[in-house]
C-alpha cells in the first residue's frame, strides 16, 4: 500500500514487469516461470503452457527499490518463486485481470487500468492494429446498415 494522493489515503501499489512473449529456453519469462515454479519447464510444457493459468496464483516477489539520478523513486521485481510453506500470504486487493488483443480486448477496462499501463498498451503495435481492425469493422457494418436502408426504399 502506498499514498499518492493525500486525499485518497493508502492505496494499492502495482508493480509490473514487462516481458516479450516467449517460452524459449533464454527468455526472461521462462526464467521467472521456472523460478516460480521451482523446476524448469520441459520443451513440451513451454510449448504447451497456458500463461493465463498464472493469473492469482500466489508468488513472492523480490523487490528492489532504486532512486535515480533525478532523485525519483522506483522498484522493481528482481526474481520471483514459490510462497514458502507456512508463510501466509495476504489477501489479494485488486481484481485479477486479463486484458489481451483477441477475446479480451475491453477498452473500458484498459481506461479504468493505471496511467502508465494504458501508454504502454496503447503504444504497441497490437493495440494499433486491433483499433484499425475494429474501425474497419464498424464501417462494414455502417456499410450493411447503409444498403439495408437503400433496400427497403420503394423507389
Amino acid at each position: 500500500m502506498r499514498v499518492f494522493n493525500e486525499d485518497k489515503g493508502e492505496q494499492p501499489m502495482v508493480i509490473d514487469k514487462e516481458y516479450t512473449l516467449s517460452l524459449s529456453e533464454k527468455a526472461n519469462l521462462r526464467k521467472d516461470i521456472d523460478s516460480w515454479r521451482g523446476k524448469a519447464l520441459t520443451e513440451k510444457e513451454a510449448e504447451e503452457f497456458d500463461l493465463t493459468a498464472l493469473l492469482g496464483v500466489e508468488c513472492m516477489l523480490s523487490i528492489i527499490h532504486k532512486t535515480t539520478r533525478k532523485g525519483k523513486d522506483y522498484v522493481y521485481i528482481s526474481s520471483i518463486s514459490r510462497v514458502p510453506k507456512g508463510l501466509t500470504v495476504p489477501k489479494q486487493i485488486n481484481p485479477t485481470f486479463e486484458f489481451n488483443y483477441n477475446n479480451q480486448f475491453d477498452l473500458e477496462a484498459l481506461e479504468a487500468m493505471p496511467e502508465f499501463i494504458r501508454v504502454m498498451i496503447k503504444s504497441s503495435e497490437e493495440y494499433a492494429e486491433r483499433i484499425e481492425q475494429l474501425e474497419g469493422d464498424n464501417l462494414d457494418k455502417q456499410m450493411q446498415t447503409a444498403t439495408d436502408i437503400d433496400d427497403d426504399l420503394p423507389f
